[in-house]
């Protein structure tokens, strides 16, 4: 692989191995593969992070923001797949990612169709989330409006990856 591991990642690691045993499943045995995957994912998502709060240049900042914000839209994509999979297979563990697959959805919609989630007056109507990036800790995020709050929200992929893992990762 050639990049250092960071250290975040050495510590997250053993919860999203235990969030792939913990959605084992007949009905669907490749979920725990797509969580696989996003652990995967987050190795290098953590490195740009870090990368992130620490690279002063600002050519050299926005080109890893513009790259760090990509893979992200990328991995909300996955999540969202496993959530709908867990959802549909009616898999125990659906009710205690409801939350969470409602938020992923409110952003996944507008990233991935370029509308706000059911919400039929916009359909006609082109819409993205403003990107937001936090300096203090490298992690990137959307400025999105959701339908179910009817109010504007700030979700960061990290933070999305912190519940997924406080969920499913920590019992």
């Amino acid at each position: 692989m050639g990049q250092e591991v960071p250290a975040e990642f050495e510590n997250r690691r053993p919860f999203w191995m235990k969030c792939s045993e913990r959605l084992r499943c007949n009905k669907d045995p490749f979920i725990p593969l797509g969580v696989d995957n996003l652990c995967r994912a987050e190795r290098m998502l953590l490195q740009m992070e870090a990368d992130l709060k620490s690279e002063s240049r600002k050519p050299v900042r926005d080109a890893l923001l513009m790259e760090c914000s990509a893979h992200s839209i990328l991995w909300v994509f996955g999540l969202y797949e496993i959530l709908r999979k867990v959802q549909e297979v009616k898999m125990p563990q659906h009710s205690q990612l409801e939350e969470l697959f409602q938020k992923v959805g409110v952003i996944r919609m507008p990233l991935a169709k370029h509308e706000v989630k059911s919400q039929p007056q916009f359909r006609d109507k082109l819409y993205y989330p403003t990107s937001v990036w936090s300096p203090e800790n490298g992690w990137v995020g959307w400025h999105v409006f959701n339908p179910l709050s009817e109010a504007n929200e700030v979700f960061f992929r990290t933070g999305l990856a912190n519940e997924f893992l406080s969920i499913m990762g920590s019992r």
